[in-house]
């Protein structure tokens, strides 16, 4: 027979009542069951009780196994869930306990601190709010960048301090302190379009094989105008870098290949990153929309880097880097270079009939309305010259004027006043 439990000391213990009643419903029981009883109908081991005795005294474990039971039609164990299946259920529960954000910002800046508040506001613009940003101050020196970073506070944002190490040393500082299982690099002087992380969190969610997802981009400050790459692919990247800095790469292919090449500082690092990525195996898409927005200023790295000076050194050891990539796609890559070649020229063929086609027409309309204004000029001369002697006698009468009034002013004047009027009256005599 079942033991019956000892009462305790009464008290608030929430188990009491739960106790009282499996006492009473073992208390209802006939008396033992037989040990065949509880297996069922067979001796053998293992086997399920019979169906009226399923939902007497359950276990915790029985009661647990209880869901897989549902629907068998009396089959024995319960298929098994995959354990991958489990650990992502496990991961999902424990990142909604201890609330992980899904993206990671990293935001590198130096001497960008009039700027910053331009990127940091284009995160929180995001339809997709799971984020955390991650600021790194790689050494700044400009004041006022020191100065905002000192006492920068955000939600959601921290803010670390480093020496100087560049561009790549700075994003790999804030892949470390993230939290998150999805990286997007955003630069201090740059702007995300508010639906990016939403649609390139999407992309990835649909696709398990992508590992990073890019965008089209927009220029503004300075210049202004439109990138629109097509391909992702070993050959393509090996041509270009079509992925763009603000793209989402996972966290898991980020670590697979250590970060960025911090030896990269002067340029060409996130080219290298992307295309270490591809080289491992990892694929990526572009998403065919203006989802990121570039600054270009006289100080932007991309236009410091078109001087060959600049450029030649990180291109060199780009090359060298991915040699044998180079090598097995040669063709391909002049093949694209090629179509970058024809695709200047008729951008170039294109300008010269915009100037043939509306510069040359207006500057013809500019040559008649000149001939047109020197025509009336030349009819316009003689009245011209008519005013200009008009004046000049008006000029001399007033000049005139003037000295006689001095004239009559004067000593001599009077003293001759009356000469001068037996002088009239001898001439009205002879008249």
């Amino acid at each position: 027979m079942c033991r019956r439990v000892p009462r305790g000391p009464r008290g608030l213990d929430p188990r009491r009542n739960l106790r009282g009643r499996r006492r009473r419903v073992q208390g209802a029981l006939p008396g033992p069951l037989p040990r065949a009883a509880w297996r069922g109908s067979r001796d053998a081991a293992r086997q399920p009780r019979a169906t009226h005795h399923r939902g007497i005294l359950r276990s915790g474990a029985a009661a647990r196994r209880g869901a897989c039971d549902h629907g068998r039609a009396g089959h024995g164990r319960c298929r098994r869930v995959p354990r991958t299946a489990h650990r992502r259920v496990r991961a999902s529960r424990d990142r909604r306990r201890l609330a992980v954000p899904r993206v990671s910002v990293l935001v590198p800046c130096f001497n960008h601190g009039a700027f910053l508040d331009d990127a940091v506001d284009s995160v929180f613009a995001q339809t997709f709010a799971d984020f955390e940003i991650i600021i790194v101050d790689d050494g700044s020196t400009d004041e006022g960048t020191r100065r905002k970073l000192e006492s920068y506070e955000r939600p959601k944002t921290r803010v670390l301090r480093t020496r100087n190490r560049g561009l790549p040393a700075a994003r790999n500082a804030a892949a470390a302190a993230a939290a998150g299982d999805v990286f997007c690099a955003l630069d201090a002087d740059d702007r995300l379009e508010p639906t990016w992380l939403a649609k390139g969190i999407a992309a990835l969610d649909g696709d398990a094989s992508i590992a990073f997802v890019s965008h089209w981009l927009e220029t503004f400050g300075d210049e202004h105008w439109i990138w629109r790459p097509e391909r992702c692919d070993l050959p393509a990247m090996l041509a270009r870098n079509a992925v763009n800095g603000a793209a989402l790469v996972r966290r898991a292919a980020f670590e697979a290949v250590g970060g960025y090449d911090e030896r990269m500082r002067n340029g060409c690092e996130d080219w290298d990153f992307w295309l270490r990525l591809i080289e491992r195996g990892f694929k990526g898409t572009i998403l065919p929309e203006v989802l990121f927005h570039y600054r270009r200023t006289a100080g932007s790295m991309s236009r410091v880097m078109l001087g060959e000076s600049e450029y030649r050194a990180p291109l060199q050891a780009l090359f060298d880097r991915h040699a044998a990539s180079y090598r097995a796609h040669v063709i391909d890559v002049l093949v694209a270079k090629e179509m970058e070649s024809l695709a200047l020229l008729r951008e170039m063929h294109g300008l010269e009939r915009d100037h043939l086609v509306g510069t040359l027409p207006a500057l013809a309309r500019a040559h008649e309305e000149l001939a047109s204004a020197e025509s009336a000029s030349a009819r316009a001369r003689p009245r011209v010259a008519d005013r200009e002697e008009l004046d000049r006698l008006r000029h001399e009468t007033a000049e005139l004027r003037r000295e006689v009034a001095d004239i009559r002013r004067s000593w001599s004047w009077r003293l001759t006043a009356p000469l001068r009027a037996i002088v009239g009256r001898m001439r009205g005599k002879h008249r």
